[in-house]
């Protein structure tokens, strides 16, 4: 087991000694305590909001993130699950050795995906199974100051098959006068299973430039690997240019097994001001090999509709644009639009396209 967990932090490239207890605790403490409430973003996710007229793939979905130190200490907190694996892993101890400062964040939130044919009651072999996620998860970032470098991990636990996602995507459409969707009781894992997923990234700024009147740009590349219902490893680039209020090291995009996991919202200076003045657009590319994907391949329990792994894509690229505004009082909104290569290779479907709107506040 401890191998395995080893894998993460070896794609990573940082070291892992397998009879070691892990690193936590050897490095120094953080430049400032975190404060208890750092701020919150309200995640909506629909595959409307890029303006096609269909409703299958990452259908969409809703998030919650409550930032701040109240992340690791509330009752209902996978800190300490987080945390334990870090150690295992020896994911906790970097990024600590010089100047850094750390953050943390608590994400509820509910994906569904569904096929092109909602209106079909039987099962369709040949396309996309409805399959639904609700989730909670916890985030750790700590940001190296001296190496403009970002380690995030996340641990995810999750149900797979509830009810949630059909009731919210049908009461949706009853709404919007369009057909329910008539599919649910074949989607994966139906009736309920539980999932987890741990996700350890590494973030680094290679280009940071700010001045006066705006023209500013961040260039940032990652590489990161999941271990769970979401089994891959993955390399990406990204970047924002326009009018840059914000740290370096607040630029980190979510990352996204379709809905986001939840990154840390943080916004104050190191007067103690409130950030709040950006304006930008920014976009990424990222490339992953997947080994695993419980919400086509299912998981223990059984499913009326699964595909194998040849049956599949392994090697995915993913495409993301957006713009984010600052709205004074420490308010943010942003949209972005999300394009991922299929997955399926045989079904009939279109590319999956879907869009978001965030709003976030920081305090």
């Amino acid at each position: 087991m401890r191998l395995l967990a080893c894998a993460l932090p070896w794609l990573l490239q940082v070291p892992c000694a397998i009879g070691a207890t892990g690193a936590g605790g050897h490095g120094e403490p953080p430049l400032a305590e975190e404060p208890w409430n750092t701020g919150w973003a309200f995640y909506i996710d629909n595959d409307a909001f890029a303006l096609v007229s269909r409703d299958q793939q990452y259908t969409g979905g809703f998030a919650l993130t409550l930032s701040g130190r109240r992340a690791a200490e509330y009752t209902i907190s996978l800190q300490p699950v987080l945390d334990a694996i870090d150690r295992t892993t020896g994911f906790d101890g970097l990024g600590k050795g010089s100047a850094h400062l750390q953050r943390h964040a608590l994400h509820v939130g509910v994906a569904a995906f569904t096929p092109k044919d909602i209106a079909a009651r039987e099962p369709i072999p040949d396309d996309r199974p409805y399959a639904s996620l609700v989730l909670l998860s916890n985030t750790q970032q700590t940001a190296n100051l001296a190496d403009h470098v970002v380690y995030q991990s996340s641990f995810v636990l999750g149900l797979l098959g509830t009810d949630v996602a059909e009731s919210m995507q049908n009461a949706i459409h009853k709404s919007d006068g369009f057909q329910p969707a008539r599919g649910w009781d074949h989607q994966i894992s139906d009736g309920g299973e539980p999932t987890a997923l741990y996700v350890a990234s590494r973030y680094e700024t290679i280009a940071f430039h700010v001045e006066p009147g705006g023209g500013d740009y961040q260039l940032q590349t990652s590489l990161g690997a999941s271990l769970g219902f979401a089994t891959q490893i993955g390399v990406g680039i990204s970047g924002r240019w326009g009018r840059i209020d914000t740290p370096w090291w607040t630029f980190v995009p979510d990352y996204a097994e379709y809905a986001s996991l939840g990154t840390p919202v943080s916004g104050r200076t190191q007067g103690g001001g409130l950030h709040g003045n950006d304006l930008f657009v920014w976009g990424g590319l990222g490339v992953r090999y997947r080994l695993y994907n419980a919400l086509l391949e299912g998981q223990f329990r059984h499913s009326d509709v699964t595909y194998g792994r040849d049956q599949l894509h392994s090697l995915l690229a993913e495409l993301s644009v957006g713009v984010t505004a600052g709205v004074g009082g420490g308010r943010y909104l942003s949209f972005l639009l999300r394009a991922r290569t299929p997955e399926l290779e045989d079904a009939p479907n279109a590319l999956p396209l879907w869009g978001s709107i965030v709003l976030m506040q920081l305090y």
